[in-house]
């Protein structure tokens, strides 16, 4: 009887010990992310029983630090302060075992090692993950235009990481070699510009991929170029030059010679007509050679013109109405330029021609006077004399086709820069950069959104307290961003605004009493003033011709080339450049700059937006 009641009390006791083994918290040890999706960081109870007073702690790790993000009890949860409206936990976790967490909206600042913690009156556990953020990007293939005798195309995208690969296929799978850029902005996303030159030899789908070598997820996209969109190198100028070198060298150096060997062998008119006549034949006939080379450079052009009009329509956003009017006015004036060669080179024939009868009929009647006087001297000196003066004429041909050569290559490259700096708005945004103000410099009166991407003027000045940063008399801010290495891009909505002014400020610049806006004194600035006129601010002041209003402004800063770039955005053209190698004596960061209007007009609430 005893022994069974040591057993049963043996028994008991051991029901009342908690088993570590009946306990078990699970994670996955590694997590991937996409960014800007929600992520979910998984966290399982297995329990054999219900536990007591259990609570949950979410913590972000990060160099051995902890962070508190989020504490989840039975009575309910909460994150703190910074992961408000960005986590989430199930309701009903602790009856389903899952109290996992939910990052929305994740970013690649989120990335690092997170632990959960579960705890209860009579067990704890502990356990960690590793989220990795992956990110990629949308990419775009453009036509930057001809390069030499191949076609240049670009690929960019953004939005990438971590740093991915680019690659330039054939369709038949052959990689190409391609100039490749790649940039990592503030938020630590990766952005790429790639470059490529293909010939003729690649005619056919040519493709753009880029991985991601994190998730192995790769974008590309794809272009099928026909043979006609190669630019073709006119063979009419070698010909053309090729030609006229040696029927001049020919005039000059062996003209003289052979006319004087024919005519001590003419011993009469009869015979000296007759070398003249061929030798007539043969001009014309090398005459004729160069007016088929002008007739296939005058085609050549109007097929250039073509391939330009061509991927000017591709570039642009404009409409094939105005693309066309432009190009084929462009079109119509090179041709007339052409004609006019053309008719100048018939001319000079007709007048050689001419004078060669000249020529003939007064050597005949020389001839016939004097011949037995004194005939090969005369031949000799009338022939020399005429050889210089058709020398001379072919020398004002070559004078007037290089002319014209000269001006429909200037029409041509005018064309081809005109669609240069169309696209090299769109390359610019491969430097594009994440500016947000710093209220802490702002005028008293000015007002900064929240994401410090917005600044308008209240109209009344704040009592805030002093500091060294802020403008007192100027309503000027300026960005938190600073540089003083690299290109970087970025881009202001105005809208309608009568007054404004955009552009970069020195570091050092004087941020107490009046100051002139100017490169002397570290700015970089042009404005609208009284919603009339736009001006750069130089010293003095530089008039801007602008068609229309403008609405939105981007700013290119190169610091390598020393260079302050204002574009109007909609209509993708530049507006205005500064050097930055100014002399002024203003040093430190170059900072993007921002003023609504001077201090004493009347306050418009439309903001400026950084965009």
């Amino acid at each position: 009887m005893d022994r069974r009641r040591w057993l049963l009390l043996a028994l008991a006791l051991l029901l009342a010990i908690p088993l570590s083994g009946s306990f078990e918290l699970t994670s996955p040890r590694n997590v991937v992310g996409i960014v800007g999706q929600d992520t979910i960081l998984p966290c399982t109870i297995s329990s054999t029983k219900p536990l007591d007073n259990p609570e949950v702690q979410w913590r972000k790790i990060t160099d051995g630090h902890p962070e508190d993000i989020y504490t989840y009890r039975h009575s309910g949860g909460e994150p703190v302060q910074k992961y408000r409206g960005r986590t989430s936990m199930p309701g009903d976790g602790f009856s389903t075992g899952n109290v996992s967490l939910t990052l929305k909206n994740v970013q690649p600042a989120d990335e690092g090692m997170y632990s959960c913690t579960v705890t209860s009156r009579d067990w704890s556990a502990y356990t960690t993950t590793k989220l990795s953020i992956a990110g990629t990007g949308e990419v775009f293939l453009e036509i930057l235009g001809p390069q030499g005798t191949g076609l240049k195309l670009g690929c960019r995208s953004h939005g990438w990481l971590p740093e991915p690969t680019v690659q330039w296929v054939t369709e038949d799978g052959q990689g190409l070699f391609a100039d490749t850029e790649i940039h990592q902005d503030s938020r630590k996303l990766f952005s790429v510009w790639s470059r490529v030159t293909v010939t003729g030899e690649e005619v056919g789908k040519v493709t753009c991929q880029i991985l991601n070598p994190l998730v192995q997820m790769e974008k590309k996209t794809t272009v099928r170029l026909s043979g006609a969109a190669f630019p073709r190198l006119s063979p009419f100028v070698p010909a053309f030059w090729t030609v006229l070198t040696v029927f001049l060298l020919t005039l000059a150096a062996g003209a003289v010679p052979v006319f004087q060997g024919r005519s001590l062998e003419a011993n009469t008119p009869r015979a000296v007509e007759s070398v003249l006549l061929k030798d007539l034949q043969q001009l014309s006939q090398q005459v004729q050679t160069l007016q088929e080379a002008l007739q296939e450079g005058q085609e050549s052009t109007q097929r250039d013109l073509e391939l330009l009009r061509t991927e000017q329509q591709n570039a642009q956003d404009r409409t094939v109405e105005a693309l066309e009017s432009t190009r084929l006015k462009e079109h119509q004036e090179l041709c007339q330029q052409i004609q006019s060669l053309q008719q100048a080179l018939q001319n000079v024939q007709d007048c050689t021609q001419r004078d060669l009868k000249i020529f003939k009929t007064d050597l005949e009647n020389q001839l016939g006077r004097s011949l037995e006087a004194n005939t090969t001297r005369a031949v000799e000196s009338v022939q020399l004399k005429d050889l210089q003066q058709l020398y001379q004429k072919m020398q004002a041909l070559q004078k007037a086709f290089q002319k014209g050569q000269e001006s429909t290559q200037c029409d041509l490259q005018i064309i081809r820069t005109d669609l240069g700096k169309k696209q090299d708005l769109s390359e610019l945004r491969f430097y594009e950069v994440f500016v947000t103000l710093d209220a802490s410099t702002a005028h008293p009166r000015l007002g900064i959104s929240a994401d410090g991407t917005r600044v308008m003027d209240t109209g009344v000045s704040r009592d805030l307290p002093r500091n060294e940063k802020r403008f007192d008399s100027h309503l000027f801010v300026l960005a938190k961003e600073g540089y003083t290495s690299g290109r970087h891009y970025w881009e202001v909505v105005v809208g309608r605004r009568s007054s404004w002014a955009v552009g970069v400020a020195r570091e050092s610049v004087t941020r107490k009493g009046p100051l002139t806006l100017c490169p002397k004194n570290g700015f970089w600035v042009i404005g609208l003033a009284d919603g009339r006129d736009y001006w750069a601010y130089t010293d003095p002041w530089t008039y801007l011709s602008v068609s229309g209003k403008l609405q939105r402004v981007g700013i290119f800063l190169d610091i390598p080339a020393k260079q302050v770039t204002f574009y109007d955005v909609d209509r993708r053209d530049a507006l205005f450049a500064f050097s930055t190698a100014d002399g002024s004596s203003q040093k430190g960061k170059c900072i993007p700059f921002f003023s609504t209007c001077p201090a004493t007009t009347n306050p418009d609430p439309e903001p400026l937006v950084i965009v």
